[in-house]
């Protein structure tokens, strides 16, 4: 460069170096199932001669990390001349994360239609239902409920994309429940409760025909709805019952039905009793909604295509919330049943995984909300022990 006023002239010479681009990264998984371990490997693509540094969303540096789950991680490789290129990698999760969901031990309940197990709710490589070690239903894709046909023992197995995984036992049997001397059930008043969540307060007349009170609960089999609280005393007669029912995703609002389950003393002991009713929920405002297409069918309307996944369900220290809700920058929040928001924090992607911290809540129900400004994508119930 020569820089001349017309008396005195100076010269300065200039180097530029066109640095190469990162122009994407190769990667390769490699996972191993017992233990369940992931090993992800990046390897840049460039043409640039100098040494290529990996930077992981986990922390971690260099071009291979080793975890012990998977889940929704990035790579970012750079060059010494600033040039980087980003590449996200979805790992799918050991089995372990979901088998939570399935009941273990030993359990008896009344004969009925309505004795069924679920499995994961997300959509898995393949599934089966087991009775007494051999299969009895499988498939792809989201599980079918399985009704509970007879006694023995049944499990579950799931594959989430490599490793396969057998829940333990649940050992069923059944016996035939009387009723529980319940004339009727007269449903009441429904009040919306005030809070940031969906949910509302049902009042019911429960008209009891036993000569002595007894113990019962109240629950929806299909878990459309948490019902608060879920435990009561029946006294002769008339019992007026106030329950607060919340919304439990995808349902949100239509027909239900709810179960009294009770024990009655008798001589010889308890005996199971069991009352079922109908009831319909008023549909939540502000929820995204999508038509079920079936303009005959009243028994639900469902959320439309956000899906999330909240693991485990008893907690303990922490829980994984799985999410792909198709909108980003939405907001993750944490409710007590009072209504106080106890956490939230933000997502800014449309889909991945993110932990809740839940070592400082008591034992009990939360309700986890995730939400796009004033549009509620995804709520449940979060249970501490």
């Amino acid at each position: 460069m020569i820089v001349n006023d017309g008396v005195c002239s100076n010269t300065a010479s200039h180097t530029i170096t066109v640095e190469e681009a990162v122009l994407d990264i190769q990667v390769d998984v490699a996972i191993s199932c017992d233990p369940y371990k992931v090993v992800i490997t990046a390897n840049a693509v460039t043409n640039s001669s100098d040494p290529v540094h990996y930077n992981w969303s986990n922390g971690a540096v260099g071009n291979s990390i080793t975890v012990n789950d998977g889940g929704a991680f990035s790579v970012t490789a750079s060059t010494g001349g600033g040039c980087s290129f980003t590449k996200q990698i979805d790992v799918p999760k050991s089995p372990e994360n979901y088998m939570w969901i399935f009941p273990t031990g030993c359990y008896t309940d009344c004969i009925r239609k309505g004795n069924y197990l679920i499995g994961p709710l997300l959509p898995l490589h393949n599934w089966s239902w087991n009775n007494n070690g051999q299969s009895v239903s499988s498939g792809s894709g989201f599980e079918s409920p399985f009704t509970l046909y007879s006694n023995g023992n049944y499990s579950m197995t799931i594959n989430t994309g490599t490793c396969d995984l057998e829940s333990g036992l649940l050992s069923f049997s059944n016996n035939t429940c009387g009723d529980c001397k319940i004339e009727d059930v007269k449903i009441e008043e429904i009040k919306k409760v005030e809070a940031q969540y969906c949910a509302f307060i049902q009042t019911l007349v429960v008209i009891s025909g036993a000569s002595q009170p007894f113990q019962a609960t109240i629950s929806d089999p299909a878990n459309h709805v948490a019902v608060v609280p879920g435990a009561f005393t029946l006294n002769p007669g008339a019992n007026i019952i106030q329950v607060t029912l919340i919304a439990q995703s995808p349902f949100i609002g239509g027909g239900t039905t709810l179960r009294i389950h009770g024990l009655i003393p008798e001589k010889e002991g308890f005996v199971d009793c069991e009352y079922i009713f109908p009831i319909t929920i008023p549909f939540c405002e502000g929820v995204q909604v999508a038509k079920t297409g079936n303009s005959t069918d009243t028994t639900s309307e469902r959320a439309s295509l956000p899906s999330c996944t909240l693991y485990p369900n008893l907690a303990k220290g922490s829980v994984q919330l799985q999410y792909d809700l198709g909108v980003a920058n939405s907001t993750l929040e944490v409710y007590e049943l009072t209504g106080r928001l106890i956490t939230q924090q933000a997502l800014s992607t449309s889909q991945g995984t993110t932990t809740i911290n839940t070592s400082n809540l008591a034992t009990g129900m939360y309700i986890v909300l995730v939400r796009d400004e004033n549009q509620i994508l995804y709520q449940q119930k979060l249970i501490i022990e």
